[in-house]
């Protein structure tokens, strides 16, 4: 519970002060040392129902299990154009800050990534090369609506069409 207590705090306290060319980035790092960062417009909420980390926001909802979570933490960016990704190994960054496009940044390393409807329909698979370290999903064309992206064997989340 204490636990809980100083990540609640710390996430309160990380979100005061923001600046406006400035994105607050949710930051987990994995007990395998895989980080995944959300790169968002707005700042997610964090709950804890069932031994989950639930993350939500207007445009994304991800979730993960407690045991699986060795960190959490908010960092703030600068998103202008293309932003230099840190060379660390396992790193995935999901940013959603434009409208009409997911540009998933990292070690994607030849993963299939897939976009499925919230009913399990497969929409479009996009492979990536084995060096690969970006990928660009359109979301133009696509209902209003939540939809899942899955990159296999590293992570998978919904992101809302609106």
């Amino acid at each position: 519970m204490r636990k809980l207590w100083i990540v609640f705090f710390s996430l309160l306290l990380t979100t005061v002060g923001a600046r406006a060319d400035q994105v607050k980035t949710l930051v987990l790092t994995l007990i395998d040392g895989t980080k995944v960062e959300f790169a968002l417009p707005e700042t997610p909420t964090i709950s804890y129902p069932e031994n989950m980390i639930h993350v939500e926001s207007a445009s994304l909802t991800a979730e993960y299990p407690l045991y699986r979570v060795a960190d959490i933490h908010f960092e703030e960016s600068v998103i202008t154009g293309v932003k230099e990704v840190e060379e660390q190994v396992k790193t995935l960054r999901i940013e959603y800050t434009v409208p009409g496009e997911v540009v998933l940044r990292g070690h994607l390393d030849g993963r299939t990534v897939s976009l499925y409807t919230v009913g399990g329909a497969l929409l479009k698979t996009m492979p990536t090369k084995q060096y690969s370290e970006e990928l660009h999903i359109s979301t133009a064309g696509l209902q209003a609506g939540t939809y899942i992206v899955n990159i296999n064997g590293l992570s998978s989340f919904k992101i809302n069409v609106k």
